[in-house]
């Protein structure tokens, strides 16, 4: 779209605009302003609904217009019917539904019809019916108040005839999607709903933020973790205080442009430097030198690939106070040291990581799924500051998917739902160095004396 600059057009189509980078949509419209009869179209399959989200500027430009959805007409009492999903696509879920996450499929295909809101009439998904019903149909503006200079319209596939298109193909892809959100996978649902429905999609934050009051004061024991994500230019950092039993309570998360400022936030946070854990994927020899300068501690993902990086598991050996010898599998290694170069006494410590375990382990709390207890999250947002947003992205950033691997074995792999998520890898990070410091999560804490 820079190429655009310089340039005036009367007429503008912009096909496939959720998919412009931020702004681009913007700048092509106003290619268009010194025409008084300029005309505008802009097409679309959506992609997000929420501020930031990619494709948000194409929806939100939607919004702005009449919102003009199809409505197919009943052939029993002649009322319209609104072509959305939930609200008239309808199958016999009691006969079909075996558990929570099981149904009968073929009893959903065969059940699933389009009714009437009006007189509940049920359409059979015949050709006729629908040509019918769609020769009878018109648009109806959902936003009539808006400016009539800017209509915006909306169709999906349910109004498509067969063979183009079933109305029980719709209702099985729906459920499969909805039993893949509910193992904390929402990519068959956002795709169901751009490509099926022509809907955008909202990602739920979760119930992420637990208080809008300050953070509240750790009664007992406790240490104070810092986990810091480095990029090419700035650093992204979450300061959090975990109890021996795995609880926790953040208290700040930010953005910093220079390590000089990381360690001024440090100082204010009164975080020891054994209790700082860095990434050291990025720039590697630069980040493991902050090491050997401030004291922190490196944190390395393990480089291997397919089933060796998923199951991927230090030995721990343990003398017992009787002399036993107990050995302990972790997802991470104890601390090892990193030679600088030739002649360099430095040599800053780091532990190799099963990044995708940690990963996993941090997915399972946010969402409340540890077992058997899981550690209280507290997510404070005056902790947040002016990051409360990017926090609440960043932190759901990754999702988790259950899998099984070709000797039977059940695992956990993660997956982006959004590009940036330093947030997330903070946190992982220090829950981490939390659990290679004692912490055990979900255990009991330690009794009081009397």
């Amino acid at each position: 779209m820079s190429s655009m600059r310089g340039h005036s057009a009367r007429y503008l189509i912009a096909d496939e605009a959720a998919e412009y980078g931020a702004g681009a949509l913007a700048n092509a419209i106003a290619r268009t302003s010194l025409f008084p009869n300029k005309k505008i179209v802009v097409t679309s399959t959506p992609l997000y609904d929420g501020e930031g989200e990619p494709g948000n500027e194409f929806t939100a430009l939607y919004k702005a217009g009449t919102q003009e959805e199809w409505n197919m007409r009943c052939l029993a009492c002649g009322g319209l019917i609104p072509t959305r999903f939930r609200e008239c696509i309808k199958w016999d879920n009691e006969k079909a539904q075996k558990s929570e996450l099981e149904y009968d499929m073929e009893v959903v295909r065969k059940t699933t019809r389009l009714e009437c809101p009006h007189c509940k009439n049920r359409h059979d998904n015949t050709k006729d019916n629908v040509m019918e019903m769609n020769r009878l149909g018109k648009y109806v503006a959902v936003n009539p108040q808006a400016d009539r200079r800017i209509r915006s319209f909306h169709f999906n596939k349910i109004s498509l005839p067969p063979p183009i298109n079933h109305w029980s193909d719709l209702s099985t892809a729906f459920l499969q999607a909805h039993i893949e959100m509910q193992f904390g996978n929402p990519t068959p649902l956002k795709e169901f709903m751009n490509l099926e429905l022509g809907e955008p999609f909202r990602l739920d934050e979760g119930e992420i933020i637990t208080s809008e009051d300050d953070a509240p004061e750790i009664d007992g024991k406790y240490i104070r973790i810092a986990g810091i994500d480095k990029q090419k230019d700035h650093f992204w950092m979450v300061i959090r205080d975990y109890k021996p039993n795995g609880d926790s309570v953040l208290r700040h998360a930010s953005r910093q442009e220079s390590d000089a400022e990381l360690v001024e936030v440090l100082k204010k946070w009164s975080v020891r430097p054994s209790n700082v854990i860095i990434d050291t994927k990025f720039a590697q020899t630069d980040t493991l030198k902050l090491c050997a300068e401030y004291g922190w501690r490196g944190y390395q993902g393990y480089s291997g690939v397919g089933a060796n990086a998923i199951h991927k598991r230090y030995l721990w050996t343990t003398t017992l106070p009787n002399g036993q010898i107990k050995k302990v599998w972790k997802h991470f290694s104890d601390w090892r040291r990193q030679s600088l170069g030739k002649g360099k006494r430095l040599k800053p410590r780091y532990m190799e990581v099963n990044a995708n375990e940690a990963g996993t382990i941090l997915c399972k709390i946010r969402d409340k799924k540890w077992r058997p207890r899981t550690p209280e999250f507290e997510v404070p947002r005056a902790a947040l500051g002016d990051y409360a947003d990017e926090y609440l992205k960043q932190i759901n950033a990754v999702r988790t998917v259950p899998k099984m691997d070709t000797a039977g074995r059940r695992f956990h792999t993660l997956f982006n739902i959004r590009q940036s998520d330093h947030l997330f890898d903070c946190e992982k990070m220090a829950l981490t160095l939390a659990l290679r410091k004692g912490v055990v999560l979900g255990g009991d804490l330690p009794k009081k004396d009397n």
